[in-house]
């Protein structure tokens, strides 16, 4: 569903609310996916570790009660992929769990958007670092991503796990790959 550079591929007006939403398992490039509505799943949108995705934009789109709502899979270096020009611009996050989580991710910008009562669950699973954007760059060397007028209310406020507790954007340090402590 690939489109090309000034005529990306158009996904706009769907609403679901399933266990199962949208997984990109492989590569997607020159797409918009606009004014939509994602909730109750378990990840709304996941980028598989395994695909490239690049020049997207995600814009007004809204995200309710899902335990992620984006999810940018990076689990292991064998194959490791990338998610590049990515633009999220007006979108709502709101309930649950993590709004966006990265584990690949380089020239993205994250603007206008609001994140509301995000990063804040109990449970054993999501609470592990408890943020609305967590940040969590895995394998390889990533760059430029700006977040701007950009309101987060209510987030972040997740247990966390040790002495690390819950925020509204979480940035991880890794070690260099091989170590035991960079998965």
């Amino acid at each position: 569903a690939s489109g090309v550079l000034g005529t990306p591929t158009l996904i706009k007006g769907f609403d679901i609310n399933s266990a199962t939403s949208i997984n990109l398992g492989h590569t997607l490039q020159y797409a918009k996916i606009e004014d939509c509505k994602i909730g109750g799943s378990a990840n709304a949108i996941r980028v598989g570790s395994t695909a490239n995705v690049a020049h997207v934009e995600f814009v007004g789109l809204t995200f309710y009660n899902n335990d992620i709502d984006v999810y940018f899979a990076n689990d292991n270096l064998v194959g490791a992929s990338t998610v590049d020009n990515v633009v999220f611009d007006n979108c709502v996050f709101s309930g649950k769990g993590k709004g966006i989580y990265a584990e690949k991710l380089s020239n993205a910008v994250i603007k206008n958007s609001t994140f509301t009562d995000v990063g804040n669950l109990t449970d054993s699973v999501h609470s592990y670092y408890g943020q609305a954007i967590d940040i969590n760059l895995k394998w390889a060397d990533y760059t430029n991503i700006t977040i701007h007028d950009t309101t987060f209310t209510n987030s972040g406020n997740g247990p966390g796990t040790g002495n690390v507790g819950g925020s509204a954007i979480g940035i991880k340090a890794r070690g260099t790959g091989t170590d035991s402590g960079y998965f």
